[in-house]
């Protein structure tokens, strides 16, 4: 028999394979890898909830709502683990990432999501409702994520403000949409009270991913607080 080098093989017609025949071969890889995984089979999709969030005349909100209420006791997110050591140079309390990582459950984060939604819309003065627009000043992770998902689930319109844009594209996008609300975590904290003293005062300035265990948390909430003060907005920070 001649031998024949690996390349010919691949495109000889007896191997050859038709982009017709790819579905059919992708569908069996599927069906082949839930008949044998376990964790795989456990990511597939439920045909029940497929149902439920497609049923005519749902709204974003009921469509979040089937799928974390039906994929309860999946995992949802990931984050690396954070412990609080002391820093042995200067003895200050600092945030140490761990290798492993926690998951939250779809469960466990529609929860934390209705309650912060629920405080929104039972605030007739600082609420947060339909249509009304909140800026989101942080990275990405599980406390933004819950941020996004409650003003989602309250029918308002989320608006990512980048942080690697300039205080000036800031403050101009800030000045544009006046939300009603502006979110940020401990670590972009001091930037969003600039736009709140230099510009738009909204509602409320939502912070989140703070751990008073952390010395450079508490400053910072301490040196947010005192410039609020100054400039008259003591209730602002919740």
């Amino acid at each position: 028999m001649q031998n024949r080098h690996p390349a010919d093989l691949a495109q000889s017609p007896d191997t050859a394979t038709s982009p017709s025949d790819e579905p059919q071969q992708l569908a069996a890889r599927f069906a082949a890898l839930a008949a044998a995984d376990p964790q795989f089979r456990a990511t597939m999709p439920d045909p029940a909830i497929n149902a439920a969030k497609t049923r005519p005349g749902l709204g974003l909100a009921q469509i979040i709502a089937a799928c974390m209420e039906g994929y309860a006791a999946r995992p949802a997110l990931a984050e690396r683990v954070v412990e609080v050591v002391t820093d042995v140079g200067n003895g200050r309390s600092v945030r140490r990432l761990r290798p492993e990582f926690a998951t939250v459950s779809y469960g466990e984060l529609w929860s934390r999501v209705r309650a912060l939604a629920t405080a929104w819309h039972a605030d007739p003065q600082r609420g947060l409702g339909a249509d009304e627009l909140i800026g989101i000043l942080a990275f990405t992770g599980v406390e933004f994520a819950t941020v996004d998902l409650a003003a989602l689930h309250n029918g308002a319109v989320v608006v990512p403000l980048q942080t690697s844009a300039s205080p000036a594209q800031l403050q101009a996008i800030h000045g544009e949409i006046e939300p009603a609300w502006l979110a940020t975590s401990t670590e972009c904290l001091a930037t969003a009270v600039d736009l709140v003293i230099g510009g738009h005062r909204p509602r409320g300035l939502l912070l989140f991913d703070f751990d008073a265990r952390v010395d450079d948390d508490r400053e910072a909430v301490a040196a947010a607080e005192r410039r609020l003060a100054e400039a008259g907005l003591t209730d602002l920070l919740v």
